[in-house]
């Protein structure tokens, strides 16, 4: 695989990450082109990790982003309050809170470098 496409939950709720990763861990059209693993880091002051990403290594991060931003859109619509997920590709970074299909593209474009901001909100 020769991209990474790096997933967070913008409030750092762990839960939400990992209910995130396991959704996307059940999605055949994600794992068909990624594989999806869940990262942790370090809690200063304890012996324990946190998760804090979730890293999914593609062959092309522009060809599988369209298949990933709607996986989380879709799981977005099923929590009850889900928090906005940052989702980077290379340098840019993209916010997706509830994305339409329409907003789906304008995401995808900006990501692969086509939109013309480097960042985006969604609602």
């Amino acid at each position: 695989m020769g991209d990474t496409v790096i997933v967070t939950v913008s409030d750092g709720d762990e839960q939400q990450l990992v209910s995130l990763y396991e959704w996307l861990r059940q999605s055949p059209r994600v794992i068909a082109d990624s594989k999806v693993t869940l990262e942790s880091d370090p809690v200063p002051g304890t012996l324990g990790e946190r998760a804090d990403r979730i890293n999914l290594s593609v062959a092309s991060a522009f060809a599988s982003v369209q298949i990933i931003i709607a996986a989380i859109t879709l799981w977005q619509e099923v929590q009850e309050n889900p928090a906005p997920v940052n989702v980077k590709v290379g340098t840019v970074i993209v916010q997706v809170d509830g994305a339409a299909p329409d907003d789906i593209k304008r995401i995808t474009d900006a990501l692969s470098g086509k939109g013309s901001a480097s960042s985006e909100q969604e609602r």
